[in-house]
């Protein structure tokens, strides 16, 4: 079997994602698989697969720890070495079982191992189902910067089936719900318009999924349009860096959202209007997880940011509802202005 030759679609998703799965598996019979995953995939997700592709039973276990922790070269050193005492080669396929963490660093794993061996991601939470696990990105963190070490590495498959939403908790959902609302505003109109009047619902898990699908195949290695898929992240990432782990990743990326929605708005690159209902949707949706934040705590990770270019802060920013202003350098007097713009709201 090769990485990258495959019968299977590149995205399989809906209520029968899994029995598809199971028929690819029967016919091409991979010499060797290896599951990934964490202790809590391990516990809840795992086995909901194996009643669903029964033939993984003789299939090989990596745990590691839950949480954004795992995502770390230590972790990915203990994956590689797992690998080589169970004599993996190129043709064993690593399935990666869990939320964004297990996906990230999973792809991260399998694209380094010898060079490269294919993986098929499932996603286990809605935040994995609707981005980490579509766009072929990897990474691990270093040196407390989120993603700073990663590759574009795509997987044969990823295999999205509503089964395994029964076991997400609460916080979980609403961090996968927070991407849902980036992909809308930036670039489906549509979805955002549909999110605002009804909510989120599973039935636009597909329509997300199909948005960044679109995004991803004009630019697959983020040279032009697909850095709209940034927005909210360049704060998101840098806040979430700095709370070491006590906020998730899309409690950040709410925050991050908010935020430059206001710096878009105070740079006059939407107009006034747009903004109060982009900040209104947000704070309807996540009024749980918006919190005043320490903006200066936030300096040494904006610096350290993927974007950057010629040591210059670079945002992605929404535009009209479903477009977005990529590249848009500003500076740290006026991120911190729309922080301080954000810290009053949520007083």
């Amino acid at each position: 079997m090769s990485q990258r030759t495959s019968s299977l679609p590149t995205i399989v998703s809906g209520k029968n994602a899994l029995k598809t799965f199971q028929t690819w598996l029967r016919k091409n019979a991979p010499e060797q698989t290896v599951i990934l995953c964490d202790s809590n995939t391990l516990q809840h997700c795992w086995p909901v697969l194996l009643q669903h592709v029964p033939q993984l039973s003789s299939a090989a276990l990596i745990e590691t720890d839950p949480g954004e922790s795992s995502k770390s070269l230590e972790i990915a050193a203990y994956i590689w070495q797992t690998l080589t005492e169970q004599a993996a080669t190129r043709k064993t396929l690593l399935i990666n079982l869990g939320g964004g963490m297990i996906t990230d660093l999973g792809g991260f794993c399998a694209a380094l191992y010898k060079r490269g061996i294919p993986f098929v991601h499932i996603p286990t939470s809605l935040l994995a189902m609707v981005d980490a696990g579509v766009g072929g990105k990897t990474a691990i963190d270093f040196m407390a910067v989120k993603n700073l070490i990663g590759t574009f590495s795509n997987p044969v498959s990823t295999i999205i089936d509503p089964v395994f939403l029964k076991t997400l908790p609460a916080r979980e959902w609403l961090c996968g719900e927070a991407e849902v609302y980036k992909i809308a505003a930036v670039a489906n109109a549509s979805l955002w318009r549909t999110l605002t009047k009804k909510g989120f619902s599973p039935e636009l898990i597909e329509k997300a999924v199909r948005t960044k699908q679109r995004i991803v195949k004009k630019d697959p290695y983020e040279k032009n349009s697909r850095q709209c898929l940034n927005f909210g992240h360049t704060i998101g990432h840098a806040l979430e860096s700095a709370k070491q782990g006590t906020l998730l990743h899309g409690e950040a990326i709410a925050i991050g959202m908010y935020i430059e929605t206001e710096l878009a708005a105070q740079l006059k690159l939407i107009t006034r209007e747009w903004c109060v209902e982009m900040q209104q949707a947000l704070m309807w949706r996540f009024d749980t997880v918006l919190q005043p934040i320490d903006g200066e705590a936030l300096r040494h990770f904006l610096v350290h940011d993927k974007k950057n270019q010629k040591h210059k802060l670079v945002f992605a920013l929404p535009a009209q509802p479903g477009h977005c202003h990529i590249n848009v350098v500003a500076t740290p007097t006026q991120i911190q202005k729309a922080i301080a713009a954000y810290n009053k709201c949520m007083k």
